[in-house]
């Protein structure tokens, strides 16, 4: 069964300017409106549902408003859209290589079967090799006749300079708590389960929806332990960041969610508010906030230096040694 992409949940502002774009073609072919946009932001704020959407606007004679759904509207939930490409890694964090995007260069460059333009949506562009991205760099130059690319990415830094610049940007935020919490509740979420998700989820629908009761109370444990580091036992230092590295392997609450919980004290602290939200109620936000935002300058640098493949034992054992000294 297909699923029909709707209108995204939480980022109007971006698709009032994707309307706008659309609403510039004339001729239904796509002209007057960018053949590149670049889609960027955070992960599981809605990006590439965006992006289906937009592809459905671009396509559906009544403008993504048919109901019952059209043909292609279907097609298009169904990833079957003949003028419609997807290009995307075969697996999480696999490359995007240079036989991919030539395949994809050469389905552009067929005739439309439909209205519209043909559309080329490649998510998680930053997994583009750089031998991909300069080869992209043709179809971006001089793309066959009212042709549509988008490139969705939560890292722009990992594009080359040369396929950011020939791209419009369209900047897609964090989606509101509120809107979030209802869409866990009308999922079936307990109330308060849900505003708590809600709460931790960093703007992302996707991440709220994988933030179970279990998971959020394994966070709490860990933000307990961080909180809870004094003197320099060898010891204990060797046992958190040995800790903390497995953490990373196994996909649970790590170094991003103490950044999180530091950057709300930091915001609770400058606002005089007694507390950081409901959980772990022991830790009290009356520190210097300059205090905070050092340790939270010291956290962000060593996820940075993990992104980069940095030693991850070597990185966590001095920033948890700093946090100590502290």
């Amino acid at each position: 069964m297909s699923t029909i992409p709707p209108r995204p949940l939480g980022q109007d502002r971006a698709l009032a300017r994707l309307e706008r774009m659309a609403a510039a073609a004339t001729g239904g072919e796509g002209r007057g409106m960018p053949h590149a946009v670049l889609f960027a932001g955070p992960g599981g704020v809605g990006k590439y549902p965006a992006a289906l959407w937009w592809a459905r606007l671009l396509k559906c004679a009544d403008r993504a408003e048919c109901d019952p759904p059209c043909p292609d509207c279907k097609r298009i939930g169904a990833g079957s859209h003949a003028d419609v490409a997807v290009l995307a890694p075969q697996e999480p964090g696999k490359a995007i290589g240079i036989d991919e995007v030539r395949e994809l260069i050469r389905l552009m460059s067929l005739k439309c079967v439909g209205r519209g333009p043909r559309i080329a949506l490649v998510r998680d562009a930053h997994e583009l090799t750089h031998e991909a991205q300069s080869a992209f760099l043709k179809l971006l130059e001089e793309p066959p006749g009212s042709a549509v690319i988008v490139l969705v990415t939560e890292n722009p830094a990992g594009l080359l300079q040369t396929v950011r610049s020939r791209c419009q940007t369209l900047r897609f935020g964090g989606v509101a708590f509120d809107e979030i919490a209802s869409v866990l509740i009308a999922a079936g979420r307990d109330p308060d389960a849900a505003r708590r998700a809600a709460e931790l989820a960093m703007g992302s629908v996707g991440r709220a929806f994988t933030l179970t009761p279990e998971l959020i109370e394994d966070r709490d444990q860990l933000i307990a332990a961080m909180e809870a580091l004094r003197g320099s036992d060898p010891g204990e230092l060797e046992q958190h960041t040995t800790a903390l590295v497995e953490r990373s392997k196994q996909g649970r609450a790590g170094l991003e969610d103490f950044f999180q919980w530091t950057m709300q004290r930091i915001e609770a602290a400058l606002e005089g508010d007694p507390g950081v939200e409901s959980s772990p109620r022991s830790v009290a936000a009356t520190a210097d906030p300059s205090r905070l935002l050092q340790r939270a300058e010291r956290i962000r640098w060593t996820l940075d230096a993990l992104d980069r493949n940095a030693n991850a034992k070597l990185v966590i054992r001095d920033l948890l040694l700093d946090l100590e000294n502290g």
